[in-house]
């Protein structure tokens, strides 16, 4: 727990620093698989996510294929443990976005 925490306060630092500066947008991007699910699960599930660090907010686009949505969303934790949900996430055609 006590980890996550340190890992939020980081993340907190991080945005504020990029809003303090002349960013006006930083970009990250993620392919996404079953091999990454923290339980093995035996799936040919793939997506791409896309992240900007806006002045509004972070605005997140994500495309699946071959995976349920129906409970999907951010989740906050260590890599290959499970984490707590940040944020629900809706899909419409298989892409959600959102800020």
């Amino acid at each position: 727990m006590k980890n996550r925490f340190y890992s939020i306060q980081l993340l907190s630092a991080l945005f504020m620093l990029f809003s303090l500066t002349a960013f006006s947008q930083v970009k990250f991007e993620a392919k996404l698989s079953a091999s990454q699910e923290v339980h093995s699960v035996n799936s040919n599930a793939t997506g791409t996510a896309v992240f900007n660090l806006t002045d509004e907010g972070l605005e997140y686009v994500i495309t699946v294929s071959n995976m349920t949505t129906a409970d999907a969303g951010i989740y906050v934790g260590k890599m290959g443990e499970d984490g707590d949900k940040v944020k629900s996430v809706t899909f419409n055609n298989n892409v959600a976005s959102g800020i």
